[in-house]
């Protein structure tokens, strides 16, 4: 953004502040935040200090609850126990935070809960249930909803064919059901379990309710609903384990019984000769023994014979046939024959004999192997039994320490506290929900503001005006309806206008010139007022100016030309003669100007029954007419109408020798500002600077503006 050249004032305010120069955009709006807060701690702590007294106020309308704990302990370390335990005796649950924080949730689940309401029978309970007129509006609503949900049910079984009966008996069924879940969680809500410390195996169950009895009742009940649910649960666990022990040893006897089975059926069976293994061994080495020397006497006597029947190579004759025999002679050939046919009939003995012994041998191999397999199918079923009754005896064992067992069952956790009738309410707790709401309201109260801070545009600080406008701030004007004056007094005794005022308007009229002379120009003697809207507090402020001139022995004209709202309807006579006519004849004006008593000041009041006051601010005989007051006045002051609402007249800032933009505190928004300028601009106006208008001096202090703090301050004194 174009910034002007830093004033005297504010090269001043700088060397005070030298921080301000280097101030990030982040550090300023972080000390607006904080300056807005800092704006309305009286009001934060006016809504705290009210919201705690009505919140208070409306605990005492609320009904006393009464809270009682029960404390539960679980069973952490592993008790002495029988060795070697089958089932759960003690049952023992790990020290970790999962395990820990998960025992929450079993304590408070819907279950036990339920269980404790139907005990206790919570459900009709008119605390949780609801009183009598309660309950027959929630009946009308109840019925309500039924009827509706049974028209559209109706239409839709039309539609479908269903039945109808038993949609009835469902829909009646859901509603009992849900009246019920609704009751059962107005009880849940009341019911707290608390864990001492993360790895405490100890746990606070409270109950909360209007009769001390009740929360102590309600309270014990859950305790021990807890207890002994943990305890059926370990009676469950023990009976399934008893259930599969005894479905196992029945297994196991009948395995045993069909093994016994089978090893009196193979101890009965033909396949045993009852002769022992190793005797038919001996006999099986025997027959083989003896095959070997047959087989070696029959290859001797093969040998002996030869392929051919003669006698072999070793010089032994070969025996003649019965033929050759009958046909020999006599002597050594007949001696021959017999020789080898007593050879033939050894022969043939000795072929029987090894073919006996193979085949005797071949039986002894099989008895062996059939003995062989009897005797390993008996040790096989021995040793199955062996097992089986050891199996069997394990399991009789185990189901009769299982027995014993579940005489000492324990659940894991204990009661250590039971809950007591509380002698005192718990609730409602006054003094903290005095204290939220007190804060909650103070918070809020900040938070708008700091909402407000974080959105708002206005412009508030002699930086945001330059920053807004890229112009000088050359004056500051407090409000003086705070300081007990307006227009009408000022005007009607202008000597009595309030010393904070008037020091500030004689600075707002050095400043003029001071910045007349730093831009090379005369110091201007047609001033005119512009402001972005109504409302700015340019009237005021720009008559204020024409009387401080007018102090100073200047002849000054302040010419109303706000002809659509005048700021000085009411408070000044209206014209007699036409105002065309005083315009287009300059030695008129004395006719339709008004003078201020005790004064230099003349002030031509606008006229309220032009039909087209546009055309006459923009002619020329408006023109000509400033240009002879010129002649006549020493200062020609215009308060101009408002630039955005009537940029129709713009042309008018032209006739005048500067032009100040007098802008509101604490009420126009840079948007307004900026657009004003680029309205001014387009018609080749410049303004020489801008004027803060309407400051509030009680407030000013809280945005933290050394300039604004600083000038105001010394104007006061």
């Amino acid at each position: 953004m174009n910034l002007h050249a830093p004033t005297d004032l504010e090269l001043e305010m700088h060397a005070r502040n030298p921080l301000r120069i280097s101030e990030s955009e982040e550090l300023r709006f972080v000390g607006r935040l904080w300056r807005a807060i800092w704006r309305v701690r009286y009001w934060a702590f006016v809504a705290a200090l009210l919201s705690g007294i009505v919140a208070y106020l409306y605990s005492l309308t609320l009904e006393e609850s009464f809270t009682a704990e029960a404390r539960v302990m679980l069973n952490t370390s592993a008790p002495p126990q029988q060795p070697e335990p089958v089932g759960p005796l003690l049952p023992v649950l790990s020290m970790s935070p999962t395990t820990l924080q998960s025992e929450i949730e079993v304590m408070g689940s819907l279950d036990l809960i339920d269980t404790v309401a139907q005990q206790l029978n919570l459900y009709t309970d008119p605390e949780f249930a609801g009183s009598e007129d309660e309950s027959s509006i929630a009946t009308a609503i109840d019925s309500a909803k039924a009827w509706v949900r049974q028209t559209l049910s109706s239409a839709v079984d039309a539609l479908l064919g269903s039945d109808e009966a038993a949609s009835s008996e469902a829909s009646e069924d859901l509603d009992e059901s849900g009246y019920q879940q609704v009751i059962l969680e107005s009880i849940a809500g009341n019911v707290g379990v608390v864990q001492l410390s993360p790895l405490s195996a100890v746990y606070t169950i409270s109950f909360t309710s209007e009769d001390p009895k009740k929360a102590a009742d309600v309270a014990n009940a859950l305790a021990e609903t807890y207890i002994d649910a943990q305890t059926k649960e370990v009676l469950a666990t023990g009976g399934r384990l008893r259930e599969w022990l005894i479905s196992r040893t029945k297994d196991s006897e009948d395995e045993l019984l069909r093994l016994n089975v089978e090893l009196a059926e193979q101890v009965t069976s033909p396949t045993s000769t009852g002769e022992p293994l190793e005797v038919m061994q001996q006999q099986r080495r025997e027959y083989a023994e003896s095959l070997a020397s047959a087989q070696a006497r029959l290859a001797s006597l093969e040998q002996t014979l030869g392929p051919s029947g003669s006698p072999d190579a070793t010089g032994t004759p070969a025996l003649p046939d019965d033929a050759a025999v009958g046909n020999a002679a006599s002597g050594s050939d007949a001696q021959d024959i017999r020789r080898r046919n007593a050879l033939e009939s050894q022969l043939q003995q000795q072929r029987t004999l090894v073919t006996s012994l193979q085949q005797s041998i071949a039986e002894q191999e099989r008895r062996i192997a059939e003995e062989i397999e009897y005797t390993t199918n008996v040790s096989r079923l021995e040793s199955q039994i062996r097992v089986a009754e050891r199996v069997y005896e394990s399991f009789v064992e185990l189901l009769r320490r299982q027995s014993n067992q579940e005489r000492f069952v324990e659940p894991n956790a204990r009661i250590i506290s039971h809950a007591r009738l509380p002698l005192y309410p718990s609730g409602p707790r006054r003094a903290r929900l005095a204290f939220v709401a007190a804060v909650l309201a103070a918070m809020s109260v900040v938070g708008l503001a700091m909402a407000k801070e974080a959105v708002t545009r206005r412009l508030r600080t002699v930086r945001e005006y330059e920053e807004a406008t890229s112009l000088p701030v050359l004056g500051m004007i407090p409000s003086t309806t705070r300081l007990g004056q307006g227009l009408k007094g000022i005007l009607t005794n202008p000597k009595r206008a309030d010393s904070v005022v008037d020091r500030n308007i004689r600075r707002l009229r050095n400043q003029i010139i001071t910045r007349a002379e730093a831009l090379g120009q005369p110091e201007p003697r047609v001033l005119i007022g512009a402001s972005p809207l109504h409302q700015e507090g340019k009237t005021l402020s720009i008559t204020l100016l024409a009387i401080n001139y007018a102090a100073t022995g200047d002849r000054v004209l302040l010419i109303d030309a706000d002809f659509w709202r005048s700021g000085y309807k009411g408070l000044l006579p209206q014209p007699t003669a036409d105002y065309w006519d005083t315009v287009s004849d300059p030695g008129a004006s004395e006719i339709a100007v008004h003078s201020v008593p005790n004064t230099s000041l003349d002030i031509m009041v606008a006229p309220t029954n032009l039909t087209d006051p546009a055309e006459l601010l923009m002619s020329k005989s408006f023109q000509d007419f400033v240009s002879g007051m010129r002649n006549r006045y020493d200062r020609v002051l215009i308060d101009a109408p408002p630039i955005l609402p009537l940029a129709n007249v713009l042309p008018l800032y032209r006739v005048a020798d500067a032009t100040l933009l007098f802008v509101r505190w604490n009420y126009t928004s840079s948007a307004s500002v900026q657009s004003a300028l680029k309205a001014l601009n387009s018609v080749g106006v410049e303004p020489l600077g801008c004027v803060a208008t309407q400051i509030d001096l009680r407030r000013v202090h809280g945005y933290s503006d050394d300039e604004f703090t600083h000038v105001l301050a010394h104007s006061s004194k």
